[in-house]
Order: structure tokens, then sequence, then C-alpha cells
């Protein structure tokens, strides 16, 4: 049994001869290693409060000094808090066996395909992993079926050795392909050019470009270059990070160092730009004749601009208002003299609409497809044939429409739907591809054709053996939530297992941005399940799963609905005896550290334990971290006064109260994380450590070298942090089989 681990790091108050006065003082207060708990002696660091006033409020902030984290003594305190809990994990029961389970899901498999690309002449290019390389590859096939095709490793050429790739885009005839590589844990990276036929890359380097967070890459009509967005700011711990981010067209060919930037903050009159806006541009098929400018950023609805392709070099010619975030478009394609779109205008649910691309009216439309009762429009595409849709119930239950104009009729799928998306090559095409995923099983992708009525089912990849999870059963039912809204719940749970009060549970939810938690399939929480918990996923206010309103009701002055939500869902449970407070954990990944970590402050009794993923916890202090402006869209500003109020309410912490006895925490964060900075959750667990009363762990993981929620680590780390996070959960709810070792 470990017992005792202590840190006594006076050696680092040394460095700094302010401190030197205090040691004798504090030699007194830190023989116990500053904890009263018998079990967990946790390394120290001194505080250092500063108090702000906003609006007439004052607010003490205890560990101010922990934002520091150039501060050796900051780093140092975080890398011993690292090592306590790795030694504490590592002495789990279980939690080796659970690595080896998460492997074995995948030792049947040699290999595994994603990223698929198709072009419009019918190659699939993708990104193929081996069992045994250290690194993906991209591949292609000229047809479905059609021989694979090696293109390139990074691991071959000088220039990309190190590097990951982690997107690819061909250009319209697929010869080319723009290819974003990163290193290690790092987000932003380089671009380089892949010339098919040769199988090479030229010298060509385009730096600091995150495609997979910005929009991807656009390729011109006429193939002779592309759209891409240029950061200028790349430290993830710099105040810039994130801003003044501009789109750049690249002229193959050329120096890419030259940057002939078309949209940035200033160039455009008519497009007005802060400097923390993602200034974006699409071309969505190759015959467009317009581009489309979007002034990116957290905001569920933008501005959006138009202008000819054929002027997009020419500053000279201004963006035209398209539309404006009043009209609540979610998405818009183009289409010969038509362009569609959803909108949650008329109705918070969405409609499926289309108007003059020419005369654009957002306001009076032509309404293509409208939900019913407790449906949500989600997603749609345009084929030759007319246009696809899908409607969702509650986010959980999914439905494929199909309308020429005149009929409209259901698209049988060969399975039950949880959640569907689809995509096309345009108006000119009848190709449909679908994908079809539930809770309890993998996504299936499906190649669909309407004049056959016929599924061709797309196995680039080898089925895995899922076969541990045969005898799950999903349940989907509403909860009344604190103010009567009916809150939809998802329960996965083992066929036989009798719902009574000693069930564990793991809730896992969100809650912000308007993102739905749709049916996903996840080995890991599905394992959770198979060791006889039940994983429950309340879908709380401010995500998407009832629309906009659903949305509107969990952002600023109205966040508290979203922990209010997990709240009643967890209330429900043990009223309705499905499990007991002392078997009860709470999941919160990024912004959903708000939900998670408000519920454990405001209603410690209820939980036994809660993970935290790179969790938003200091969100008084979020519009000061990198890309912090943005964050103002969704959360609010200290600026405004109703807005900072909600923002105090918000702050996890802040709610901590010292004499409480909270729950058990587990905090896993990456120090190259430019979402959540990596101190927002080193301020909360330094004060709960000193805070809670209840001598159960508070465990604290900085991983150096990843991003946000383990961004870009190896599958090993992946693999890891998961089995961490899932054997300290079950330790924590008392499974017998995840204990620490004698």
């Amino acid at each position: 049994m470990i017992k005792n681990i202590c840190f006594t790091p006076y050696s680092y108050m040394l460095s700094n001869p302010m401190n030197k006065i205090l040691i004798v003082v504090l030699v007194l207060i830190t023989i116990s290693c500053t904890s009263s708990k018998e079990n967990y002696k946790y390394p120290f660091i001194a505080n250092q409060e500063i108090t702000e006033t906003y609006h007439g409020i004052t607010i003490s902030d205890p560990y101010r000094n922990i934002e520091n984290t150039k501060d050796s003594i900051v780093s140092n305190w975080m890398k011993n808090q690292s090592i306590l809990a790795n030694k504490i994990l590592d002495s789990l029961n279980g939690r080796d066996s659970l690595i080896k389970t998460q492997k074995s899901f995948n030792q049947n498999s040699l290999f595994r395909i994603y990223g698929i690309k198709k072009t419009n002449d019918g190659k699939y290019f993708y990104l193929k992993k081996e069992k045994q390389l250290n690194v993906a590859y991209i591949a292609y096939r000229d047809s479905l079926r059609g021989k694979e095709h090696f293109l390139f490793n990074p691991s071959d050429n000088a220039i990309t050795k190190g590097y990951n790739i982690n997107y690819i885009k061909p250009n319209w005839k697929g010869d080319r392909i723009a290819v974003s590589l990163v290193k290690g844990g790092d987000e932003i990276g380089i671009i380089v050019i892949l010339d098919v036929k040769s199988r090479s890359i030229d010298n060509t380097i385009i730096q600091n470009t995150d495609p997979v967070s910005f929009y991807g890459v656009n390729w011109l009509p006429d193939d002779s270059g592309f759209i891409y967005v240029y950061i200028p700011h790349t430290n993830p711990n710099s105040p810039d990070y994130w801003l003044e981010t501009k789109s750049v067209l690249y002229s193959l060919g050329t120096n890419p160092d030259i940057r002939n930037v078309i949209l940035e903050a200033g160039t455009d009159k008519n497009l007005i730009l802060s400097k923390e806006d993602f200034p974006a541009i699409s071309i969505y098929h190759q015959e467009d004749i317009y581009a489309y400018a979007k002034v990116g950023g957290s905001s569920r609805f933008k501005d959006t601009y138009y202008k000819r392709v054929e002027d997009l070099a020419d500053t000279s010619v201004l963006w035209k208002p398209l539309f404006k975030k009043k009209h609540k478009v979610r998405r818009f394609i183009p289409a010969k003299n038509n362009l569609y779109f959803l909108t949650a205008l008329n109705n918070s649910n969405y409609q499926l609409a289309k108007t003059n691309i020419h005369q654009p009216d957002f306001e009076e439309y032509q309404v293509i497809a409208e939900p019913m009762n407790n449906q949500s429009i989600t997603d749609y595409e345009l084929t030759k044939d007319g246009v696809f849709y899908v409607v969702e119930r509650n986010g959980v239950e999914a439905t494929l429409y199909f309308t020429d104009g005149i009929t409209t009729r259901i698209i049988n799928m060969p399975t039950k739907s949880g959640k569907i998306t689809i995509s096309s090559l345009g108006a000119k095409f009848s190709d449909l591809w679908i994908v079809s995923s539930g809770w309890l099983n993998n996504p299936i992708t499906y190649k669909y054709s309407i004049k056959e009525n016929k599924f061709d089912q797309l196995n680039l990849n080898k089925p895995i053996d899922y076969s541990d999870f045969n005898d799950l059963e999903v349940l989907e039912f509403e909860i009344p939530s604190h103010d009567g809204v009916m809150l939809p719940v998802s329960i996965v749970k083992q066929k036989y297992v009798e719902l009574n009060s000693k069930n564990p549970v793991l809730l896992y939810g969100y809650g912000s941005y308007g993102t739905s938690l749709k049916p996903f399939f996840n080995s890991l929480f599905l394992t959770w399940v198979t060791k006889g918990g039940l994983l429950v996923i309340p879908h709380v206010r401010g995500g998407g799963e009832k629309g906009d309103k659903w949305y509107k009701d969990g952002t600023k002055t109205n966040k508290s609905n979203t922990w209010k939500d997990l709240i009643a869902t967890t209330e429900y449970l043990i009223d309705e005896k499905y499990t007991n407070p002392s078997k009860i954990a709470v999941w919160g990944t990024s912004a959903g550290g708000i939900m998670a970590g408000k519920a454990i402050t405001t209603r410690p009794e209820l939980y036994a334990t809660a993970i935290f993923i790179s969790p938003a916890m200091n969100m008084l202090r979020s519009e000061i971290q990198p890309n912090g402006l943005n964050s103002i869209k969704e959360f609010g500003t200290v600026k405004k006064e109703d807005e900072f109020k909600a923002l105090f309410n918000m702050d996890s912490y802040h709610s901590i109260k010292k004499g409480v006895k909270y729950p058990s925490v587990y905090v896993y964060a990456g120090a190259k994380d430019g979402r959540v900075v990596v101190w927002d959750p080193a301020k909360f667990v330094a004060r709960l450590q000193a805070s809670t009363t209840s001598e159960k762990p508070i465990l604290f993981n900085v991983d150096f070298e990843s991003g946000h929620g383990g961004s870009v680590s190896s599958a090993n780390s992946i693999y890891k942090l998961f089995a961490n996070t899932l054997s300290f959960a079950l330790w924590q709810t008392g499974h017998p089989d995840y204990q620490l070792k004698e």
C-alpha cells in the first residue's frame, strides 16, 4: 500500500532571495507537507494571493502565482504532482490489465485506415497506420475495390522525418495532395505538397498551419494553388496564441515564406475582423464561381461573405455580405443558381431551406424540410437526384430522408442508427456516403445508390472483434430537470444487471458550443460497463441535442443549467435506486470541466469521484488565456456585470471552500495545450488539495509533451491515459479488482 508519499522541496525557495526569510516559518508549516491527510501528502507550493474588484465585488485569487508556468517553482511543482499521481496509479491493481484490454481490441487488426478523402473521378485517398509502424502513411485506390497504392511515409523523407500526418487534402484532379504534419504534442505544424505520380514532395514547406482546427485546405478550381489559415503566434502559452490569423493564397511553385495574404483584419472595409476572429475562406466545388469567407471563432453562427473566385487575389475587390449571425445559418451549400442552408431563424430545431445565390434572402426563403415534434435537422447533402437530410430525436435517434422537391420519403438504413452523417461530391453526382453509428456499434460507412436503393458497405478496415460488448443494451428516456424541462438521458448497461442502489455509475457530459453528445462507440467507456458499471450520458443544456434554444439555454448567464441538468440526473439515479453517491463518478473534458467541476463543488456529497481531462475550471480568467477572446463569445466577459457574475458562478476554482469533504479527483492536462492552458486546472488542483477534508486523493498528472486532451500523443500514451482514468474511477467507486497493491 502506498502511504505518506511526501515531497519537501525547500530547495526551490533558495532560488528567490525574497523567499529565504520565510523558510523558518514554512518549515513549521510544511513538516506535514501542508496536508493533514494521512494517505496523500501533496507537493507543496506557496500561494500568493491577489485580490481584484469587479463591478464592486472583490474576488480573492489565492494561487495566481501558478499562472506563471515559466517559473521553475511552478513547473517543478507540476512535475512533482505528476510523479505522485503516476506512483499511485502505477500501484493500482487492474490498471495494466486495462492497457492490455485496450491494445487487444486492435490486436487482430494489422492496420487502421482513416481520414478518407474522395475525388470526383472516384479515387480514395487515406491515411493508413500499420501495427508495426510508428506513423501513418498515405495510400490511395482508383476505386472502392481497386488495388491499394502506397504514396508517402513521412519517416522516409528528410524534411518530414519525425513528423506525424494529421490531415490530407487532394486537389480536384487528384494529382497533388496538401499534407499537414505535426511534431510531438504540437497542434500547429507544416504543410507540404505531395506529387501523386512521382510519390514525392518538393522543398516547399508552409509553416505555422493547423488545418485540422482552421477549416482545412481549400484548393482553387483550377488546382493552381490553395487557401489556408496562417497562424503568426504559435506558442500555446502566449496570450497572443491563435490571434491575428490570416487567410493566405498559396500558388504552386512560389516561395511560401512570401505570403499572399488575401484576408486579415483591416484588408476589407466590408468585412469587419477583430484580432480574435478567424478569417476562413471556403470553396465547396470545382465549378463554384464564388468563394465564401466566414468570420470564424467559437460562435455557433458566423457573419459570412462572398466574392468571385477570380477576384480572390485582388484586395481592391471587396467581399459582399451574404448573411449575418442574426440569420442563424449553420451550414450552407452552393449549387448552380441556388444556395441551400440550415437555419434556426424561424425554428429552433432548424429548417432546411434554399435561396437564389445571386440575390440571396435569408429572411424570406423557400423551406425544403422542417422537423416535427422533438426533432432537429442535423445534416444534409445535395446530389444529382435530390436532397438527402438527417433528422434526429433528442440527438440520439437518427433517420435519413430524401426529397426530390416533389415527394419526400424515409431511406431505411440496414441497421438502427443513433447517429448518421452523410457526404457527397455535390449536385452533379449521384453518389452518397453514409456513416451510421451508435453507442454499441462502431461507425459503418455505406455508399448508397438511390436508383437501386442499395447500400454498399465500405470495408477498407477489417472488422475488430468487440464480442466483449455483445451483452450490452441501451436505455433512452427523459427526466425532469431542476426547472421541469425534460432532459434526455442515455444509459448503457449490461442486459442482466439489476438497476439497484449498488451499481457503479460513470456520468459523462459536455454541454458547450452547441456540441451534441450523439451516440458514439468508445471501447474505454464500454469497458467500464463490462465491469458492472452503468455509463450514463445526460444531454445537458449548452449542447445542441434539442436545437438552438437548447444550446442558448446553456450559455453565458444561462450556463448554470448545464451543471444543474447534471445534478438533476445524479439525483434521479439516486432516487430511483440505480446507484448511490459512493458509487458515482463524473467525467468532464475541456469545457465539460465546467459542468463536472461545478457539480462536485456545488453538491460534493453526490459524487464519489471526478475525472477531468484538460478541463476549464477558472472561467473568471478564461478571456486572458490563449484564445481567450474567442471564449467571450461562448461564456461572456468580466467587462459586463451580468456576464462577470455568470463567469464567477461557473468558475469551479472559485467555488472551492475550505473545510468541505470533496470527492476524490483525477486531473490530466497537457503542457502544450493552447485551448485550456495548463495553469487553469493546476490552480484548481492546488486549491482543492489545500481545502478538502475528505482524505480522498486529489491527483494531478501533466503530460509535458501533449496538447489538448492528449492530442497527438502516441497510441500507447492514449491507452495509458484512458487506463489511468478508468482504473482511478473503478478504485474510487469501490471495485474490488482495482485497489492499491499491498
